[in-house]
């Protein structure tokens, strides 16, 4: 059951990644780069933690 909620995370921190980036994307097309850098800035902030997570979820399952 743990693993299963680990993969859901990793899961929930991709889609941020990519809702974010097509935000930033739609945000930059209609409004400008400077009303949407903060998308841009997210984008890798949660693609570090997709991997984050993923990493140490592999670890954790090896160890046990």
């Amino acid at each position: 059951m743990k693993n299963k909620i680990g993969i859901f995370i990793e899961y929930v921190w991709l889609a941020a990644a990519a809702l974010s980036f097509i935000g930033g994307v739609h945000k930059t097309y209609y409004h400008g780069f400077e009303q949407s850098w903060l998308f841009f800035v997210i984008t890798p902030i949660a693609l570090l933690m997709f991997y984050l997570r993923r990493h140490l979820r592999k670890q954790n399952t090896k160890e046990e």
